[in-house]
């Protein structure tokens, strides 16, 4: 096989073409996703209005569409990636911004336990004890005060799941679950015993340049309903279930 000759890749229901070196959609992700990312951050405009990458040789840049095919994947892709990012946990890179963090610690004091960290060593949230993708948290116990922002892809009702139930058989003392505003959904009908805070706009995740392409809320699970309410109604509405 040629090594520029195109390879074939079914990635959902669509068709991505990428240079062999790539092994998968999920390993082009991993690989070549913080170079994408910046590269796109960091594209300009000559006189003509076209868009250059000054990634790698500021003397000879780059038109966004030469620049992704060098790397083996097409321009239409390579936007397809970027806003999947928020979709699907094929990076670590997507953290909890400052705000929630800071007001979760506002709310528990003490965060005891982020079973879906990003890194042992240089974690996004300041919790006592971290799980990382290696693992997997959804086998392992949990305790105390959880703050947890899920994987968004197919395994979200899993992670939910799991923090109920964690939760109402008490190993879980106070839960804080960071998820999409997904109305449509099982595991949001799931939570729906629970306080949440829509918040307002949309979420900046990381050092990401735009804002998620969903709405997110935050979910409460815990008995300080009020203290919950005071610290994070100036970002969102408060909303919680009446049975009747």
């Amino acid at each position: 096989m040629a090594g520029n000759e195109l390879v074939r890749w079914d990635y959902d229901a669509s068709v991505v073409w990428m240079r062999p070196r790539v092994r998968s959609w999920m390993s082009m992700s991993t690989e070549i996703l913080p170079e994408l990312k910046r590269a796109r951050d960091e594209l300009s405009r000559d006189y003509h209005g076209n868009r250059y990458s000054r990634v790698g040789n500021n003397s000879h840049p780059k038109t966004w569409a030469q620049y992704c095919e060098d790397i083996g994947i097409t321009k239409r892709y390579a936007n397809k990636l970027l806003a999947d990012v928020h979709k699907t946990s094929l990076s670590s890179e997507w953290t909890t911004p400052e705000t929630i963090i800071t007001k979760t610690i506002q709310l528990f004091e003490t965060i005891d336990l982020d079973p879906c960290s990003n890194s042992y060593t240089d974690p996004n949230v300041p919790a006592e004890q971290h799980y990382t993708v290696d693992d997997n948290g959804l086998t392992q116990p949990w305790h105390g005060r959880v703050y947890m922002n899920p994987p968004y892809g197919k395994e979200i009702d899993k992670w939910t799941e799991k923090l109920r139930i964690e939760y109402e058989e008490g190993r879980t003392i106070q839960g804080i679950a960071l998820v999409p505003s997904r109305t449509d959904t099982g595991w949001f009908r799931g939570l729906s015993a629970y306080p949440r805070c829509f918040l307002w706009g949309r979420l900046r995740f990381s050092e990401y340049r735009n804002s998620a392409p969903f709405p997110s809320m935050v979910v409460y699970l815990g008995q300080s309903v009020g203290k919950f309410a005071k610290i994070f109604f100036d970002i969102g509405d408060i909303y919680a279930r009446i049975d009747v």
